[in-house]
């Protein structure tokens, strides 16, 4: 056996081809081979530089040209920004003069239609703005050094307009109110149901104020911080216009921050117990007051919940008993020549609200021995623009289907001849029921979805505002 220190690696044989057995050539042969072979001269070709410069300058030329479009064509954009966001701040400026008498009012219904009108003509401007991002600044270079350009002002005023109704949107945004639905079918529950949400409103309503007087005030700057050099004698309105409404601004916010305070005391939102008479009013009916007081209702509240809501359908019943329990009440000079009594019906003969007001509260304190803390007057036009939102309501009873169409002739035509048709009816004598019997329809129709809610809160905020 073989020994691992005897084994040796196998030696490769060389196999040697016939070019590889040629010796190399030595310096000595290959300089005596060289000499051997023929010279042949070539020439080099000779570059072209003119050719090459003009290829150069067409590329620069078009480079050139590439340039002076895109430079073309961003300064049309620029001025075409320029021009739009010029027209956009003449447009907002002619419905500052409206907002500003709105607040001067206290009319919260204009208010918030003139803000969301602005809204979307700001928005428009400050989305173009936006578009073209800080470039328009570039236009600047057009002016002398140190003196900046009209763009720079009306940008100065497009911000502090956005910035004005940004905080009048933080208060007057009517559309973002929602409120839970109620599993509760009776009215004084769906009643709860909204006393609660604006009480959840009004606890958030002071930060809200304070924000947008914050915001108002930097409105303010920018407003003067506009150079008014730059503007036309109309332009100059404008500015004038934004200057003034962000001052006013500023006091209609003072004034509003004690709003939700007095509100929640109003509601009883802060404990306590307080009733309101609800008057319903035919202003087709003339009286000074707001029309005749046919019917009315008495709210009872209590640490911010309804605790009662009582519908008297006939005023006649309280007066007429008030009367033949020989009670006299004089009129006044005024009324003196229509009436030998003066009763409930009578009492809002004054033209200023306040005094009507608490005459009539005073009348039912004397025929009913009841006291209300305040009385709210409501009118036909009110129930008719609020039908619109409901739709007809169905009245099968009297084979009716009342509309907002229908709903003054029909009604009144119910009260004065077609109850007394029914004999049976003469002695009950309560011509105004089928206003009671259509009352809890009408309110459950006002609640029977989140949009008709939402519909009918801009529909009273504007009867309120419009004194229906």
């Amino acid at each position: 056996m073989k020994r691992i220190e005897d084994i040796k690696p196998r030696v490769k044989r060389k196999i040697v081809t016939p070019e590889a057995s040629k010796p190399f050539l030595s310096q000595e042969n290959f300089l005596a081979e060289s000499d051997s072979l023929p010279v042949v001269e070539t020439e080099l070709p000779k570059p072209n530089f003119r050719k090459q410069k003009i290829k150069v300058r067409s590329w620069w030329l078009a480079f050139f040209l590439l340039l002076i479009c895109i430079i073309f064509f961003a300064g049309f954009e620029l001025l075409k920004a320029k021009a739009q966001i010029s027209g956009n701040i003449s447009n907002l400026s002619s419905n500052f003069s409206q907002l500003s008498n709105a607040m001067s009012k206290k009319d919260f219904a204009t208010i918030n239609s003139q803000i969301q009108n602005l809204n979307q003509k700001s928005t428009n401007s400050i989305i173009i703005l936006q578009s073209v991002g800080q470039d328009v600044y570039a236009l600047n270079l057009l002016y002398p050094k140190g003196k900046s350009s009209k763009i720079t002002a009306e940008i100065d005023l497009l911000r502090g307009s956005q910035m004005l109704l940004e905080s009048f949107s933080k208060v007057f945004n009517f559309d973002s109110l929602s409120f839970s639905k109620s599993q509760n079918t009776d009215y004084l529950s769906k009643i709860n149901n909204y006393l609660s949400a604006i009480s959840q409103i009004l606890s958030a309503a002071p930060n809200k104020i304070r924000q947008a007087s914050l915001y108002s005030g930097e409105a303010q700057n920018l407003s003067q911080s506009a150079n008014s050099d730059w503007f036309s004698s109309s332009d100059k309105n404008s500015v004038r216009r934004l200057q003034d409404l962000s001052k006013t601004s500023a006091d209609f916010f003072n004034y509003l921050q004690n709003v939700p305070e007095s509100l929640s005391s109003t509601l009883t939102l802060n404990g306590g117990k307080k009733s309101y008479l609800i008057l319903f009013l035919n202003n087709t009916e003339i009286r000074p007051g707001g029309g005749f007081i046919g019917s009315f209702a008495r709210l009872d509240l209590n640490n911010g919940r309804a605790t009662a809501l009582d519908f008297e359908t006939n005023i006649y019943t309280l007066d007429k008993t008030f009367v033949a329990a020989g009670n006299k009440i004089a009129p006044e000079e005024d009324i003196s020549s229509i009436t030998n009594d003066w009763t409930m019906r009578d009492a809002n003969i004054y033209a200023d609200y306040a005094t009507s007001s608490q005459k009539v509260a005073w009348f039912y304190q004397q025929e009913s021995g009841k006291k209300v803390d305040g009385v709210i007057a409501l009118d036909t036009t009110l129930f008719q623009e609020l039908l619109k939102v409901t739709g007809p309501i169905d009245m099968p009873d009297y084979n009716l289907e009342i509309s907002d169409e229908n709903f003054l002739s029909d009604v009144q035509y119910q009260v004065e001849i077609g109850y007394y048709q029914d004999k049976s009816n003469w002695s009950e004598n309560q011509p105004k029921k089928i206003l009671s019997d259509m009352m809890p329809k009408f309110l459950s129709a006002l609640t029977a979805s989140v949009a008709v809610e939402s519909a009918a809160g801009k529909e009273i905020i504007k009867g309120i505002s419009e004194k229906h």
